[in-house]
């Protein structure tokens, strides 16, 4: 992804900070000149440098920022290369009534007076098209039942590869909320959520809830055949799992706020914000589950080891077998049908 760069005043640098670390919760690679500018560094050298070669530049628009000549500076820079060779985009982003410059006046701007998180996902709907294009008509959704759904899964695990596992799932994903869902109003699994060490430990982060009440189960993909050999296989993945659990449990405020951009829901918090029902903080729940192996291959040796890690984690990590996502699917045959 191309990268972002952020022009503001100074006296706006509590809004921007929080803006700038939910763009890099988003994936974005959003920067600002606190992280560019080291000592020694010409100022008006390195930040032409940044708004040039940027992809994009984020104005933020404020009673402060549209007197500040720095931010004049910025934006002069950044619509002359835009007009000259469509190369940078400059995007407005008001967050106080103020005027809006005559050179950006013709722009529509994510808008952050009223609410913080219809501003943000403006502004991503423009910056990482990648989940925000479906996520709005998608968070409700979970996967219809067909037979050729079932067919699929069976053979997927019949070839007893991770990879096409893997591959499968990723066009499949709404199947895995037939097992997590629960049926709450909201439903959603994101693939490649970027907090702390998601991408190293887990596949798919679920959430469902409603009403600011959330649980959370992170799932990580095990090979689709348990074989007695494994055990050592499976502690590693399921240890895995649980130090991602615990590093977000640790780290609960950041850990909200990066699933509540990530799933475009306010709700989840985190409850250190301004505004969020004091009473509900941490109501959340989050849980761990390594999907692995077929429910025939659980023998003494495979029972003992999934008792032990859910024992050795405090519940926080399950093991289940892939037939748990079967039998959901058929639930939900019978569930359909009329």
């Amino acid at each position: 992804m191309e990268s972002v760069f952020v022009s503001y005043s100074h006296w706006d640098a509590e809004f921007v900070d929080r803006l700038v670390r939910d763009l890099r919760y988003s994936d974005v690679p959003a920067t600002y000149d606190k992280w560019l500018l080291k000592v020694g560094d010409s100022i008006i050298d390195r930040i032409a440098e940044a708004v040039t070669s940027a992809a994009s530049v984020v104005a933020i628009l404020s009673k402060n920022s549209v007197k500040s000549e720095w931010v004049r500076r910025e934006l002069s820079l950044a619509m002359t290369k835009e007009i000259k060779g469509r190369t940078v985009k400059v995007l407005p982003a008001v967050i106080d009534d103020c005027d809006i410059p005559a050179s950006i006046s013709d722009k529509l701007f994510a808008d952050f007076r009223g609410q913080y998180y219809w501003g943000l996902t403006k502004l991503l709907e423009v910056l990482d098209p990648r989940d925000l294009e479906s996520q709005w008509k998608s968070k409700y959704r979970r996967q219809d039942y067909s037979p050729q759904l079932e067919h699929d899964l069976e053979n997927v695990l019949a070839a007893g590869s991770l990879e096409q596992m893997r591959t499968w799932m990723r066009i499949n994903s709404p199947v895995l909320l037939l097992l997590f869902g629960h049926r709450w109003a909201f439903c959603k699994a994101i693939h490649d959520f970027g907090f702390g060490n998601a991408r190293e430990f887990i596949d798919y982060l679920m959430v469902s809830g409603q009403s600011f009440r959330f649980e959370f189960q992170a799932v990580s993909l095990g090979p689709p055949n348990w074989l007695s050999s494994a055990a050592n296989e499976v502690h590693t993945l399921a240890n895995g799992v649980s130090r991602f659990v615990t590093n977000c449990r640790s780290n609960f405020d950041e850990f909200c706020r990066a699933a509540s951009i990530r799933f475009s829901m306010d709700q989840i918090g985190p409850p250190s914000f301004i505004g969020y029902p004091q009473d509900l903080a941490e109501r959340h729940e989050l849980k761990g589950t390594l999907l692995i192996g077929r429910r025939h291959e659980y023998h003494d040796e495979q029972e003992k080891v999934r008792h032990h890690i859910y024992k050795s984690t405090d519940g926080l990590v399950e093991i289940a077998s892939y037939d748990r996502l079967l039998d959901s699917i058929r639930q939900r045959e019978r569930y359909e049908k009329p």
